[in-house]
């Protein structure tokens, strides 16, 4: 399994099948696991959703994957913020891939927000006419820059945005890998995935 107990710090609110991860809560809460494992170079960490449950009529809880720094602690309130202070995280990691869908509409909305050369995070959106309950997200670094896409099916992915090419220090730094959820404004949220990382 890509993360287990063994392998990652978690909140609560994370649970783990056999090599699945579920992330619920019904009380505004984020939900959050961070590999113990640091990766040099290139990586490749991919989520394939499984489930999806539907909580109101407006908007879900959102999927975020993220690389961040080797020195950073689980307990760093800044992986912890929810939907109000959101930009503060993607502004703070090394990049991220977040989903957004709503209830009644057949749309998924992605933004990457990546390092860029100057160090500054940059945001990037892209999406389709589908609804992520049983798609794909994929975050990569490779030869040293962010990339980022999706995918209804697992056979063909469409990049979110362009590459991102990291500074000069965040090209090959070790990395922690993260999955994240926030609520979206939504009190309610469960999702299962599996997720792989390649390397």
């Amino acid at each position: 399994a890509a993360f287990d107990d063994a392998s990652c710090d978690r909140s609560d609110t994370v649970s783990f099948g056999d090599g699945t991860v579920t992330m619920e809560s019904s009380s505004n809460e984020v939900s959050l696991l961070l590999s113990h494992g640091t990766f040099e170079n290139d990586v490749v960490l991919t989520i394939e959703m499984l489930s999806r449950d539907t909580f109101g009529t407006g908007y879900q809880g959102g999927l975020a994957l993220f690389f961040t720094t080797a020195d950073t602690d689980f307990a760093d309130p800044t992986l912890h913020v929810n939907t109000n202070a959101y930009n503060s995280f993607d502004q703070y990691v090394v990049g991220t891939l977040k989903d957004k869908v709503h209830a009644t509409i057949d749309h998924t909305w992605m933004t990457l927000h990546s390092k860029d050369l100057s160090g500054t995070s940059v945001a990037q959106n892209g999406g389709d006419s589908y609804k992520n309950t049983g798609g794909f997200l994929r975050l990569e670094r490779r030869n040293g820059s962010i990339f980022a896409s999706h995918s209804p099916n697992g056979s063909s992915f469409q990049p979110v945005g362009s590459a991102v090419e990291l500074p000069d220090g965040l090209k090959s730094v070790k990395l922690r890998i993260g999955i994240r959820v926030s609520n979206n404004w939504n009190s309610s949220y469960k999702m299962t995935f599996r997720p792989t990382i390649e390397e």
